[in-house]
């Protein structure tokens, strides 16, 4: 048997050799190890409308023949377009001359013809009995549940214009502000 003498940097290498040969040998992979968790993700759909208004038209108004008895009728709608399933009450406010509360309006229309400042009264209803005044609060409001969030829900305005009111020629007009609130 032959024998080997390393010396020097000879040696360095032999040794370095069979400790890299051993340690590979004995050598154990290393892995990372595993780690979960969950990604939550979330949306909040709030309720929301679109609102269209369609006006209540009384036409012409007699106070000395036609109208001296006889009530003018006339309707109007509110029409609204909401998220899925949202619930809501349409609340009409007093008008732009009312006076009285949101819960009891007195409406009226206006004309500013020939200077003065003249009123005609007029009243919203809810029911076609014209009973109920459509009020501003959720008492005094109509309530309506949405349908598929595409499809219109169309609610009648009733309005009536009292016979007897003798005022001065001329257009009048009233503007009613139609809010949506969510119950």
């Amino acid at each position: 048997m032959k024998t080997q003498t390393y010396t020097g940097r000879a040696l360095h290498l032999a040794v370095a050799s069979i400790l890299a040969v051993g340690v590979g040998a004995f050598s154990v992979n290393s892995y990372a190890g595993e780690d979960t968790d969950n990604l939550t993700v979330s949306a909040t759909l709030v309720e929301s409308c679109i609102v269209t208004a369609s006006p209540v038209v009384f036409g012409n108004y007699d106070p000395i023949i036609t109208n001296l008895s006889l009530d003018i009728e006339q309707n109007g709608a509110v029409a609204t377009t909401c998220s899925t399933g949202a619930t809501g009450v349409v609340l009409l406010d007093q008008g732009q001359n009312g006076t009285g509360s949101l819960a009891e309006p007195v409406r009226f229309m206006k004309t500013g013809a020939g200077g003065a400042t003249e009123k005609l009264g007029y009243q919203l209803y809810s029911g076609g009995a014209h009973t109920t005044v459509w009020g501003g609060t959720k008492a005094t409001g109509k309530a309506f549940v949405a349908q598929d969030g595409t499809t219109e829900t169309s609610l009648t305005v009733y309005g009536t214009l009292p016979a007897g009111q003798n005022k001065k020629a001329g257009a009048y007009t009233d503007t009613v502000v139609v809010t949506i609130d969510f119950t």
